[in-house]
């Protein structure tokens, strides 16, 4: 919790360094979505901050999650048609588990940040591109989903 609540203090500074004012609103998007290991989704970050803040817009929480999602302070998580969820625990390059009957989404720890800066690197040169992003995501059907089917 204390690292969390440390992030969230940089990334405040460093915003306000910047120009960005700061809201009640805006800190309670940021407080939702730092730290929490359960990678929301806009509706998801709306429907937390609008038991605080019911006049909050759903714009408001696109515009911010996109200013952090560009600073690299978020990851992006692309589902395709399902939308995109967000990885604000972890912004480094990482991979994760998706779940194809349930939509759980989970870090996966096997692989370390170096893995994901080797590979980028080695493609990057062996194909001249310039990376801008890696990412790798497993799908398949989590443990509590393979239960249930079992019933």
């Amino acid at each position: 919790m204390e690292r969390v609540q440390e992030r969230i203090a940089e990334i405040v500074v460093s915003l306000r360094a910047e120009g960005y004012r700061l809201t009640p609103q805006r800190m309670a998007i940021l407080r939702a979505l730092i730290g929490n290991r359960d990678h929301p989704d806009v509706e998801e970050l709306y429907e937390c901050v609008r038991i605080e803040y019911p006049q909050i817009s759903l714009a408001t929480i696109y515009k911010l999650v996109n200013l952090l999602k560009e600073r690299g302070e978020i990851l992006e998580i692309d589902l395709g048609n399902s939308g995109a969820h967000y990885d604000g625990n972890n912004p480094a390059p990482h991979a994760h588990l998706i779940c194809v009957e349930c939509g759980a989404i989970e870090d996966v720890e096997v692989f370390g940040t170096e893995w994901f800066i080797c590979i980028e690197q080695e493609v990057a040169q062996k194909t001249g591109y310039r990376i801008t992003k890696c990412c790798t995501d497993f799908f398949g059907i989590c443990p509590r989903c393979q239960q249930e089917s079992e019933k």
